[in-house]
Protein backbone atom coordinates (compact mmCIF):
# COMPACT_ATOMS: atom_id res chain seq x y z
CA UNK A 1 0.00 0.00 0.00
CA UNK A 2 1.43 3.42 -0.90
CA UNK A 3 2.26 5.79 1.91
CA UNK A 4 1.03 9.30 2.58
CA UNK A 5 4.19 10.85 1.09
CA UNK A 6 3.81 8.82 -2.12
CA UNK A 7 0.25 10.09 -2.55
CA UNK A 8 1.35 13.68 -1.89
CA UNK A 9 4.33 13.35 -4.23
CA UNK A 10 2.04 12.18 -7.01
CA UNK A 11 -0.27 15.10 -6.47
CA UNK A 12 2.57 17.63 -6.28
CA UNK A 13 4.09 16.32 -9.50
CA UNK A 14 0.84 16.72 -11.47
CA UNK A 15 1.23 18.88 -14.57
CA UNK A 16 0.80 22.59 -14.00
CA UNK A 17 -2.61 23.96 -14.86
CA UNK A 18 -2.64 25.80 -18.15
CA UNK A 19 -4.84 28.82 -17.60
CA UNK A 20 -5.42 31.28 -20.37
CA UNK A 21 -5.71 35.01 -19.90
CA UNK A 22 -9.43 34.55 -20.47
CA UNK A 23 -9.81 32.35 -17.37
CA UNK A 24 -12.78 33.39 -15.22
CA UNK A 25 -10.68 35.18 -12.60
CA UNK A 26 -12.89 38.29 -12.48
CA UNK A 27 -15.96 36.16 -11.66
CA UNK A 28 -14.05 34.18 -9.03
CA UNK A 29 -12.69 37.36 -7.45
CA UNK A 30 -16.16 38.96 -7.47
CA UNK A 31 -17.62 35.88 -5.79
CA UNK A 32 -15.00 36.01 -3.05
CA UNK A 33 -15.48 39.76 -2.63
CA UNK A 34 -19.19 39.17 -2.02
CA UNK A 35 -18.40 36.90 0.93
CA UNK A 36 -17.63 38.22 4.41
CA UNK A 37 -13.91 38.64 5.10
CA UNK A 38 -12.02 35.48 6.03
CA UNK A 39 -12.20 31.86 4.92
CA UNK A 40 -15.09 31.02 2.65
CA UNK A 41 -16.30 28.92 -0.24
CA UNK A 42 -17.99 29.94 -3.48
CA UNK A 43 -21.38 28.61 -4.57
CA UNK A 44 -20.86 26.18 -7.42
CA UNK A 45 -24.07 27.05 -9.28
CA UNK A 46 -26.37 29.98 -9.86
CA UNK A 47 -29.80 28.57 -9.10
CA UNK A 48 -33.38 29.74 -9.31
CA UNK A 49 -35.75 29.41 -6.34
CA UNK A 50 -38.49 26.98 -7.33
CA UNK A 51 -36.45 25.94 -10.37
CA UNK A 52 -36.69 22.22 -9.80
CA UNK A 53 -34.75 19.47 -8.06
CA UNK A 54 -31.33 20.51 -9.40
CA UNK A 55 -31.78 24.08 -8.20
CA UNK A 56 -33.10 22.88 -4.84
CA UNK A 57 -30.23 20.51 -4.12
CA UNK A 58 -27.50 22.83 -5.41
CA UNK A 59 -28.74 26.21 -4.17
CA UNK A 60 -26.20 26.45 -1.36
CA UNK A 61 -23.63 23.85 -2.46
CA UNK A 62 -19.94 24.75 -2.69
CA UNK A 63 -18.34 21.71 -4.24
CA UNK A 64 -14.82 20.95 -3.02
CA UNK A 65 -13.54 20.31 -6.54
CA UNK A 66 -14.95 23.59 -7.89
CA UNK A 67 -13.54 25.63 -5.03
CA UNK A 68 -10.12 24.00 -5.10
CA UNK A 69 -9.92 24.68 -8.83
CA UNK A 70 -11.01 28.29 -8.23
CA UNK A 71 -8.26 28.61 -5.62
CA UNK A 72 -5.67 27.23 -8.05
CA UNK A 73 -6.88 29.67 -10.72
CA UNK A 74 -6.53 32.53 -8.25
CA UNK A 75 -3.04 31.39 -7.35
CA UNK A 76 -2.06 31.09 -11.03
CA UNK A 77 -3.49 34.57 -11.59
CA UNK A 78 -1.38 36.08 -8.81
CA UNK A 79 -4.04 36.28 -6.09
CA UNK A 80 -2.46 34.17 -3.35
CA UNK A 81 -4.59 35.87 -0.68
CA UNK A 82 -7.79 34.85 -2.45
CA UNK A 83 -6.51 31.30 -2.91
CA UNK A 84 -5.62 31.18 0.79
CA UNK A 85 -9.19 32.17 1.76
CA UNK A 86 -10.46 29.04 0.02
CA UNK A 87 -7.60 26.86 1.30
CA UNK A 88 -8.20 28.10 4.86
CA UNK A 89 -11.90 27.25 4.54
CA UNK A 90 -10.91 23.67 3.71
CA UNK A 91 -8.54 23.55 6.69
CA UNK A 92 -11.37 24.66 8.98
CA UNK A 93 -13.83 22.21 7.38
CA UNK A 94 -11.36 19.36 7.86
CA UNK A 95 -10.74 20.22 11.52
CA UNK A 96 -14.37 20.98 12.34
CA UNK A 97 -16.42 18.38 10.49
CA UNK A 98 -19.86 18.05 12.13
CA UNK A 99 -19.63 14.25 12.33
CA UNK A 100 -16.02 13.11 11.88
CA UNK A 101 -12.56 13.93 13.23
CA UNK A 102 -10.51 11.81 10.85
CA UNK A 103 -8.92 14.14 8.27
CA UNK A 104 -11.51 13.79 5.52
CA UNK A 105 -13.09 16.52 3.46
CA UNK A 106 -16.65 16.35 2.17
CA UNK A 107 -17.51 16.55 -1.52
CA UNK A 108 -19.33 19.83 -0.82
CA UNK A 109 -19.97 22.34 1.94
CA UNK A 110 -22.46 25.12 2.37
CA UNK A 111 -21.40 28.14 0.31
CA UNK A 112 -20.37 31.30 2.13
CA UNK A 113 -18.22 32.08 5.12
CA UNK A 114 -16.78 28.95 6.72
CA UNK A 115 -18.28 28.30 10.15
CA UNK A 116 -17.50 25.88 12.96
CA UNK A 117 -18.68 23.16 12.77
CA UNK A 118 -18.47 23.19 8.97
CA UNK A 119 -21.96 23.60 7.50
CA UNK A 120 -23.04 21.01 4.96
CA UNK A 121 -25.31 21.84 2.02
CA UNK A 122 -28.92 20.82 2.05
CA UNK A 123 -32.48 22.07 1.99
CA UNK A 124 -35.61 22.20 4.11
CA UNK A 125 -38.28 19.74 2.99
CA UNK A 126 -41.65 21.23 3.89
CA UNK A 127 -43.54 17.99 3.28
CA UNK A 128 -41.31 15.96 5.62
CA UNK A 129 -40.73 18.94 7.90
CA UNK A 130 -36.99 18.31 8.12
CA UNK A 131 -33.56 19.21 6.73
CA UNK A 132 -32.34 16.95 3.91
CA UNK A 133 -28.88 16.46 2.46
CA UNK A 134 -27.73 15.00 -0.83
CA UNK A 135 -25.68 11.84 -0.10
CA UNK A 136 -23.03 12.67 -2.72
CA UNK A 137 -22.52 16.21 -1.44
CA UNK A 138 -21.99 15.11 2.16
CA UNK A 139 -19.90 12.11 1.16
CA UNK A 140 -16.12 11.97 0.76
CA UNK A 141 -14.28 10.86 -2.37
CA UNK A 142 -10.61 10.79 -3.33
CA UNK A 143 -10.94 13.07 -6.39
CA UNK A 144 -12.38 16.16 -4.71
CA UNK A 145 -9.97 15.75 -1.79
CA UNK A 146 -7.03 15.45 -4.19
CA UNK A 147 -7.93 18.84 -5.71
CA UNK A 148 -7.97 20.43 -2.25
CA UNK A 149 -4.62 18.77 -1.60
CA UNK A 150 -3.30 20.31 -4.84
CA UNK A 151 -4.37 23.75 -3.62
CA UNK A 152 -2.79 23.20 -0.20
CA UNK A 153 0.47 21.91 -1.63
CA UNK A 154 0.64 24.71 -4.21
CA UNK A 155 0.30 27.30 -1.44
CA UNK A 156 2.79 25.45 0.77
CA UNK A 157 5.29 25.37 -2.11
CA UNK A 158 5.07 29.16 -2.14
CA UNK A 159 5.78 29.18 1.58
CA UNK A 160 2.32 30.48 2.45
CA UNK A 161 1.25 28.88 5.75
CA UNK A 162 3.32 25.91 4.58
CA UNK A 163 3.22 23.85 7.78
CA UNK A 164 -0.55 24.19 8.20
CA UNK A 165 -1.31 23.33 4.57
CA UNK A 166 1.17 20.44 4.51
CA UNK A 167 -0.40 19.01 7.67
CA UNK A 168 -3.91 19.31 6.22
CA UNK A 169 -2.80 17.64 2.97
CA UNK A 170 -1.10 14.82 4.89
CA UNK A 171 -4.23 14.21 6.99
CA UNK A 172 -6.36 14.02 3.84
CA UNK A 173 -3.85 11.69 2.18
CA UNK A 174 -3.85 9.43 5.24
CA UNK A 175 -7.67 9.32 5.20
CA UNK A 176 -7.68 8.40 1.51
CA UNK A 177 -5.11 5.64 2.08
CA UNK A 178 -6.97 4.23 5.12
CA UNK A 179 -10.44 4.36 3.60
CA UNK A 180 -10.27 4.34 -0.19
CA UNK A 181 -7.25 2.25 -1.19
CA UNK A 182 -8.12 -0.81 -3.26
CA UNK A 183 -6.01 -3.36 -5.09
CA UNK A 184 -6.10 -1.33 -8.31
CA UNK A 185 -6.12 2.23 -7.06
CA UNK A 186 -8.33 4.57 -5.12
Amino acid sequence: MPGRRAVLAGIASAPALALSAAAPLPAIKAGLAALPAGPGLLASYITTPGGGDFDLTNANAAYTYDNALAGLALLAGGDAAGAARIADAFVIAQAHDPDHADGRLRNAYRAGAMVRPAALPGWWDEVRNRWLEDPYQVGSEAGPMAWAMLLWTALAARRLNAARYREAAEQAAEWIIRNLHAARGF
